[in-house]
């Protein structure tokens, strides 16, 4: 039963490894082949730690397991049930940062608009406020989100959340496609509205409604499904990290204290 446990103990630590170097290549290969961007550099310190500490605890397990040393699978068992709470605060803080905010569907027109006053706090100071909504209208710039052209209304069911809130002015603004070309969109002589937003759109392909209200409640809906999908693959982790917690106990129990001094079959305590 001793190999039983120690065998399936070891494939899941290959498994963890080659998962911590995918993660390790993954920001090799950002930081060679990507951009310069405040986006790129804002995933690749995650991943590459991430990846170090996966490959990390997966060799002590393997070291530990495979050279009987009980103090190097008492490390690794203290480290992976901080892992499992680690695994376990994220999924709850997920699940309560994003629990609100829903999106206001428009009728006739095939995608929803968002309102920044519904997302919590935490979301909105992290996310979207100051430098930090610099470094995301950085991201969408060096991304294209609107592509570099006058979104069709035709085809609105197609827009992602984010060309729907930051590559259009708002509905209620009245806009209108001009002939112009140097001005695709223009506001009615007329307009009794007063949403800030109207104001805050340019036609300017680098700028569009980046700094709209709209566009800053569209980001924080694109986060807070990302975070809810997020949550799931971490939750499924947890399972997974509960479970060589629970084979690292066993492996572990399953090394004799004095088989170091084991000579002829006989151990001498």
């Amino acid at each position: 039963m001793v190999w039983l446990t120690n065998c399936i103990f070891s494939i899941l630590n290959v498994m963890m490894m080659m998962f911590g170097i995918g993660t390790m290549a993954t920001a090799g290969i950002m930081q060679v082949a990507g951009s310069n961007s405040d986006c790129q550099k804002s995933l690749q310190s995650p991943l590459l730690i991430m990846g170090c500490f996966l490959f990390f605890i997966s060799l002590m397990g393997l070291i530990g397991t495979c050279c009987r040393m009980r103090a190097v699978l008492w490390i690794y068992s203290f480290l992976t049930f901080l892992m499992i709470l680690a695994a376990l605060a994220f999924v709850v803080f997920a699940l309560v940062v994003t629990n609100s905010a829903a999106g206001k569907a428009l009728t006739g027109v095939g995608y929803e608009e968002y309102r920044l006053r519904d997302y919590s706090d935490w979301l909105r100071d992290h996310f979207v406020s100051g430098k930090r909504w610099s470094k995301v209208k950085s991201c969408m710039a060096d991304a294209d989100v609107c592509g570099g052209s006058m979104l069709d209304p035709h085809e609105s069911k197609s827009w992602t959340i984010l060309q729907g809130s930051c590559c259009k002015p708002p509905e209620e603004c009245g806009f209108v496609k001009s002939s112009n070309k140097k001005a695709m969109w223009v506001m009615p002589a007329r307009s009794s509205t007063k949403d800030a937003d109207c104001a805050a759109w340019s036609n300017d392909p680098s700028k569009k409604c980046f700094d709209c209200s709209s566009c800053k409640a569209g980001v924080l809906e694109d986060v807070r499904k990302e975070w809810r999908t997020l949550a799931i693959i971490n939750l499924c982790l947890l399972l997974l990290f509960v479970l060589i917690y629970s084979v690292s106990c066993c492996a572990r129990r399953g090394i004799n204290p004095y088989c170091t001094k084991n000579y002829k079959g006989y151990y001498y305590p």
